[in-house]
Order: structure tokens, then C-alpha cells, then sequence
């Protein structure tokens, strides 16, 4: 399902972080000493020699200070310009994936869209990853899916109420019946957070160890967010019977859940599928949501609408 993304090392940010600082200091002096020598020269305030005492000093600190900051490391920094500038949000001072835990991060989309990442190893598929979703808007949030179990969803509410003090997470949404998406359920309901899902999530799950969402709807369900309006609907069976997608007009981000395949991705876990439907299903969600400018897949990396393509393709040899 994909390796697990490596992280840079805080030590070495901060080293090109002081690299781009001090090279930036010392072509300064250069120019401070080249400006306040032809100034002083032109309008003769002081005699040649005593002109030289002043200039040549800080020219040769500039100098010297140069190789110390290694020249090689000029594209490196400019990158991390770069890295930082398209990375960093407005109001926060997060880079764009944020490692919480070894089996947690959070993975920037947009100003106002997240993606938590949670992580588990199970056989016969190893490690791999499971997606979830955060929209803020006008102090408010919906998160789409809980992490895998109630530990992880227990840092990623903390780790969100660090982060965002002001903000009120107003509900969770659950994609289907899986523990991969209602896993850690309990946790969000001791903070209080309304959950919502397929009525037919509820009756799927057997169990009396499962939290149930507090809330179903039948075909849509629209939940106010702020100043946007985010849609939840069921277009048919596909990885589960009771599979959704949730949709976020303001940003064009589909949640998908685990209905949609990452590119590259194999089947993966068929036991609820309706294999038949499956293809159809996706069709289905593609007509409504073609101008989708990001689309989530239950694991592996997010895309577009070519994830909704890859999916129907893989399925639809099942439908005939």
C-alpha cells in the first residue's frame, strides 16, 4: 500500500535554515561596505586611508564569512525558501506533513483542508495506511473518519486542540462500518463531537464492543461548517454496503473512503464488496463530482479524478 513517507531531520532544516540566515548577513556587509565606501569617497568626508580602515574590515568578514557557509549549499537553501514558502500555513507554523506519532501525521492540502494519516501493520497486507479528513472553516471543523483505534484518535484531538484552541470540531463523519474508519469512535465522543453515517453503518455492525455513530441519514446529509455547506451521499454498494463520500464544494476535495483505489493499488480487502456494483457505484459518484480538484482514497496517496477512473477500470470486468 506504499512505503512509509520519510520525514526530514529537524537538525538539518535548522542547519539550512542558519546556512540561508548567515549567507544572507554576508553578502549584506559586502554591499554595506561597497555602498558606504563610495558614498564616503565621493563626497570626500574622510581621507583614503582612513576610508580603507573602515571598508576593507567588514568586506573581509563578508568574505570570509562566505565559504563558512559553503556555496555549495546555495540551491539547498533557496529550496528550503521555496520549501517553506509553499508549506507553511498562514496560521500556523507547521510544515506540510506533520509527524504526531510513528503511526500518525497530518498531511496539508490546502489553507483550509488536512488529511490525517494513521498507520497499522496487518497481515496479509503489512503496514499500511489509512486516510482521513479535516476541514476547518470560521472556527468551525468536520473530520471525516477517525483514526484506526481510540489511542491515535486521542493524539490527533489533542494534537488538533494545540493547534487550533479557537476552533470547535462540530462533528465526525464515518464512511462505512470498518474499524479503519469508526475505529476510534469512543474518543471523539468523550469530547463531545457528533458523529454521523449511513443508517445502513449502523445496521451492519453486529457487535456490541463497536461504538455506533449517534446520527444516520439515508441517501444525503448536508452539515453546515462555518460558512460552507459539506455533502455527504451513498451512491450504491461498492467496497461495503454502506459505503458514502463526502464532498467539500469550496475546496473540490471528495473524501472517497476506501470505495476508491490510490493509483497502483491492488484490491485489497473484498470480504463486504459488492464486486458487481462496485464499477457502477464509482461511475455514479464520478458524474456528480467530475470537477473534484482532489480526490481521497481510504489508503495511499490522494490525486484526482484519475483515481476514480483507475477504480472503475479495476472493477469493471466484475460488473459484467
Amino acid at each position: 500500500m506504499g512505503e512509509y513517507p520519510q520525514q526530514p531531520k529537524p537538525l538539518q532544516r535548522v542547519t539550512n535554515t542558519w546556512l540561508l540566515i548567515s549567507m544572507r548577513l554576508a553578502l549584506g556587509l559586502i554591499v554595506v561596505a561597497y555602498g558606504a565606501g563610495y558614498y564616503l569617497a565621493k563626497r570626500k568626508h574622510i581621507k583614503a586611508n582612513r576610508l580603507n580602515l573602515f571598508v576593507f574590515p567588514l568586506m573581509l568578514f563578508g568574505l570570509t564569512t562566505l565559504p563558512g557557509v559553503k556555496w555549495l549549499h546555495l540551491k539547498d537553501a533557496v529550496n528550503l525558501k521555496k520549501d517553506l514558502k509553499n508549506n507553511l500555513s498562514p496560521k500556523q507554523d507547521t510544515l506540510k506533513r506533520v509527524r504526531i506519532t510513528n503511526d500518525l501525521e497530518i498531511v496539508r492540502l490546502s489553507r483550509n483542508a488536512y488529511m490525517h494519516v494513521s498507520w497499522i501493520t496487518m497481515a496479509p497486507y503489512g503496514r499500511f495506511s489509512d486516510n482521513g479528513l479535516i476541514y476547518i472553516n470560521n472556527r468551525e471543523a468536520v473530520i471525516m473518519d477517525t483514526p484506526m483505534n481510540d489511542t491515535l484518535s486521542r493524539f490527533l484531538l489533542d494534537w488538533f486542540s494545540r493547534k487550533f484552541p479557537d476552533v470547535k470540531i462540530k462533528a465526525v463523519i464515518v464512511n462505512h462500518f470498518h474499524d479503519d474508519c469508526l475505529g476510534g469512535l469512543s474518543a471523539f465522543h468523550e469530547k463531545g463531537i457528533s458523529s454521523y453515517a449511513n443508517y445502513l453503518t449502523n445496521e451492519s455492525i453486529t457487535a456490541d464492543s463497536i461504538e455506533k455513530p449517534q446520527h444516520t441519514f439515508t441517501d444525503k446529509h448536508t452539515l453546515q461548517i462555518g460558512n460552507e455547506n459539506i455533502e455527504s451521499r451513498y451512491f450504491g454498494e461498492a467496497h461495503s454496503k454502506d459505503n458514502i463520500v463526502s464532498w467539500i464544494p469550496a475546496e473540490k476535495i471528495l473524501f472517497g473512503g476506501c470505495m476508491v483505489k490510490a493509483l497502483g493499488a491492488s484490491r485489497g480487502n473484498v470480504a463486504d464488496a459488492n464486486l458487481q456494483q462496485w464499477s457502477k457505484t464509482i461511475q455514479r459518484v464520478k458524474n456528480a463530482y467530475s470537477n473534484a480538484a482532489i480526490v481521497i482514497p481510504g489508503h495511499g496517496d490522494p490525486g484526482g479524478v484519475d483515481l476514480l477512473d483507475y477504480t472503475i477500470k479495476m472493477f469493471e470486468q466484475d460488473a459484467k
